[in-house]
């Protein structure tokens, strides 16, 4: 008679592969996120540091400056934002990064999230660059404005400047959503669609049919040269190579930080291990 080692039962075997997964599934990753500026450490003045653990840290140019503390969205102490000043100026945050391919993702992907609080000053709306990623040409392959001076909100993805192609945008009136207050915005773009989200709401969306070119320039507050630097400012700013659900956009709006954010593949292997337990449970019966 031949022996057989002792297996475990497929019943076991199948709460250990639900259990590992569960127990995956709790641990933070951020495979998704690319970079992230919280702006809340002031100690270097020329420096924004970039807080997702893959060392896109910005340099920061012109009268860019971290703002006192508790000048934050939050208001609590410890908050710091970074303040641009008047329009026009050059104040920006240089992302040196991007020409050592830190957002190649973003183009193998054809896809982005960026997502930020922003508040703009009094002077607003002025002709002004919110923020700018660009080719080894200066093209844009992600920029935004909030808003232009026609009070206009722009999303351009991929070149600029043909709706439907590269641009997506949309009028808006409310002043209190551009100036004078904090507000949180998202801009997506989703292989040939593009989406911007308003304090956790889907705002506007429409198809961009261009894709994201290669990213060699970054920079936060105003064109890649400096120019049409923006007139306010700006607190957790995020870049994803993903295209973040609602409810997770939902989620920042709400007050969680880009870090509290879970990678899309790990709750991915979550559905797979419950898929799996409730398999194993209709199969008993």
């Amino acid at each position: 008679m031949v022996t057989r080692p002792n297996r475990p039962s497929s019943r076991a075997a199948w709460i250990a592969l639900g259990v590992a997964v569960c127990l995956a599934a709790a641990v933070p990753a951020q495979a998704g996120l690319i970079a992230y500026w919280g702006f809340n450490d002031a100690l270097d003045p020329v420096t924004a540091l970039d807080t997702s653990g893959r060392g896109n840290h910005g340099i920061l140019m012109g009268p860019a400056a971290y703002t006192a503390d508790a000048g934050g969205v939050s208001g609590l102490a410890g908050d710091y934002a970074m303040d641009f000043g008047t329009v026009n100026n050059g104040a920006r945050v240089v992302l040196y990064t991007a020409a050592s391919g830190a957002f190649d993702s973003l183009t193998a992907n054809n896809t982005a999230t960026i997502a930020l609080w922003v508040l703009g000053h009094g002077s607003q709306p002025q002709g002004d660059t919110l923020f700018g990623f660009y080719n080894s040409t200066n093209a844009r392959m992600l920029q935004a404005h909030i808003p232009w001076s026609d009070r206009n909100i722009y999303w351009d993805t991929g070149g600029c400047c043909s709706v439907g192609v590269h641009r997506i945008f949309k009028n808006e009136p409310d002043e209190t959503k551009w100036k004078g207050q904090w507000n949180h915005y998202v801009f997506v773009k989703d292989g040939n669609q593009s989406r911007i989200y308003q304090n956790g709401e889907l705002w506007h969306s429409g198809s961009t049919s261009a894709s994201i070119g290669q990213i060699v320039h970054g920079t936060i507050g105003s064109r890649n040269d400096g120019g049409e630097s923006y007139a306010g400012m700006m607190d957790d700013f995020a870049v994803w190579d993903t295209a973040l659900p609602e409810n997770w956009i939902q989620g920042l709006a709400s007050g969680q930080t880009p870090l509290q954010v879970p990678e899309p593949a790990t709750l991915t292997l979550l559905g797979l291990g419950a898929m799996g337990l409730a398999a194993r449970r209709r199969k008993r019966r």
